[in-house]
């Protein structure tokens, strides 16, 4: 799951990412959980992290563009990394939704649909030596 680029990335399963989300951009992860990352919904391709302010504090939402084979990628901010591995070793193609979403309120709703997502992203069940993407 996403880390911090300063320590070495947590693996996602690409594959697994592929074979149930083919449609999506990537994932999404809250910085406060960030062991639970989840799709990016069909449609939506944000073009940058967002911050959401609540009150008394505020929330940080990190986006992962999938790649198309095995690799280290870093959050659209460039704050978190994840290595996502694929075991069939194939090359994907990468879905592009043509709708970058850029309004303020359209990136607020794309955050809360990442939260209140009762669909997750596994970790992958190998781990590769790093290859990196950025």
């Amino acid at each position: 799951m996403p880390t911090l680029v300063t320590v070495d990335p947590d693996p996602v399963d690409l594959d697994y990412f592929y074979e149930n989300f083919p449609k999506s951009f990537g994932i999404g992860v809250y910085e406060e959980t960030p062991l639970t990352s989840r799709p990016i919904p069909t449609g939506r391709e944000p073009n940058n992290c967002f911050n959401i302010a609540l009150r008394a504090n505020t929330k940080c939402c990190h986006y992962f563009k999938a790649p198309i084979t095995s690799s280290v990628v870093i959050c659209l901010c460039g704050k978190f990394h994840t290595n996502f591995i694929s075991q069939k070793n194939i090359t994907y193609e990468q879905n592009s939704t043509g709708q970058t979403t850029k309004k303020s309120k359209d990136k607020k709703a794309l955050a809360t649909n990442i939260a209140n997502s009762t669909e997750f992203i596994i970790p992958s069940p190998i781990l590769l030596p790093l290859t990196a993407a950025y």
